[in-house]
C-alpha cells in the first residue's frame, strides 16, 4: 500500500485525509493519506522519506511551503514563480520535485463559484505562500488591478516586487498588469483606493480581527477566504454580516488536492466521492 502524507504544524485540523482517502477508495487505489505534524527542525528528515520512496508523495502546508523549496532537487516553474511549494513527489529519474497546485486550485474554485474578477479591482490580504498563489491566480484571471496588503507592509512590497520579476512565465519583458499591482498600506483606511470588487483573505483565521477594520468600506460584493472552518471562518462571517457574498477555502482545498492526486497517480480524481466525504465530515 502506498502512503502519502501532509507535512505541517499544526495539521490536526486538516480535512485533506478525509477527502483524499475517500478518493483513493473510489478510484480503487490501494493507498492511504495521513497528516503528520512536522516541526520546522524535522522538515528535512520528513522530506527524505519522500526522496527515499518510503512515502509515495506529500503535500506541504503552513509553515513549510517556502522552506521546502530548498530541500528539493527540482522546483517547477510554477512553484518557483509563486515562491512556495505544496506538493512533493519523485520524477521518472527518482529526483525529488517540488510543485505548487494552489494557484490552479484557486482558479478552479473561483470558476466553479462563477466569480468573475476579470477587469475588476482585487485586494489580497496577506503575504505568505497562499497570498502569492492567490495573486498569480488573479493575474491569470485578468484582473484589472490588484493590491497586496499585509500587517507588515515590507512583506507586501517584497511579494509584489518578486512576482513582478517572475510573471508571466517565459516573458522577461514583464506584464502590463503589474503596472497596476502594488502594495497596499493597511493604514490607508478611508482612502478611495481601498475600494475593490473582490477581497481575498490569505491570513490565518486568528489574524483576521487584526486587519478587518481596514476593509469595512471596500464596497466589494465578494470575499474569498483561503482558510476554512466548520461553520465559516471569521472573515466569512464578517463578510456575510455586511451583505457580501463569501466563499471559504474548502473548494480551493478540494481542487488543489485533486491536482495533487492527479499529479501523483496520473489518473482522474473522483471529485464526487471526495466532495461527499468532505461534506459528511462537516456535518
Amino acid at each position: 500500500m502506498k502512503t502519502f502524507a501532509l507535512f505541517g504544524d499544526p495539521v490536526s485540523q486538516s480535512l485533506s485525509p478525509v477527502f483524499q482517502n475517500a478518493a483513493f477508495k473510489a478510484a480503487g487505489v490501494e493507498a492511504e493519506y495521513i497528516a503528520e505534524r512536522v516541526p520546522a527542525a524535522e522538515l528535512p528528515a520528513a522530506v527524505k522519506r519522500v526522496r527515499s520512496g518510503e512515502l509515495a508523495g506529500a503535500n506541504v502546508t503552513i509553515p513549510h511551503k517556502l522552506a521546502v523549496l530548498a530541500l528539493a532537487d527540482f522546483v517547477t516553474p510554477e512553484a518557483r514563480l509563486i515562491g512556495a511549494a505544496n506538493w512533493l513527489g519523485l520524477n521518472k529519474r527518482g529526483k525529488l520535485v517540488a510543485d505548487n497546485t494552489d494557484a490552479r486550485g484557486l482558479l478552479r474554485a473561483v470558476e466553479e463559484a462563477k466569480i468573475k474578477p476579470a477587469g475588476g479591482k482585487a485586494i489580497v490580504v496577506g503575504a505568505g505562500g497562499a497570498a502569492r498563489a492567490a495573486v498569480v491566480a488573479l493575474l491569470r484571471m485578468e484582473v484589472g488591478s490588484g493590491r497586496v496588503g499585509a500587517r507588515r507592509s515590507a512583506e507586501a512590497r517584497r511579494l509584489v516586487g518578486e512576482l513582478r520579476a517572475g510573471f508571466p512565465e517565459g516573458n522577461p519583458g514583464g506584464d502590463e498588469r503589474f503596472e497596476r499591482l502594488a502594495a497596499l498600506e493597511l493604514s490607508s483606511l478611508g482612502d478611495s483606493s481601498i475600494f475593490c470588487d473582490l477581497l481575498v483573505s490569505a491570513v490565518p483565521p486568528a489574524a483576521w480581527p487584526e486587519v478587518e477594520s481596514v476593509f469595512d468600506e471596500t464596497g466589494a460584493p465578494w470575499l474569498l477566504d483561503l482558510a476554512y472552518a466548520k461553520g465559516g471562518t471569521p472573515a466569512e462571517k464578517w463578510a456575510r454580516a455586511r451583505g457580501m457574498q463569501a466563499l471559504g477555502g474548502l473548494p480551493m482545498l478540494l481542487h488543489q488536492g485533486a491536482l495533487s492526486f492527479e499529479r501523483w497517480l496520473g489518473i482522474d480524481f473522483p471529485m464526487d466521492a471526495a466532495r461527499r466525504a468532505l461534506n459528511a465530515a462537516l456535518g
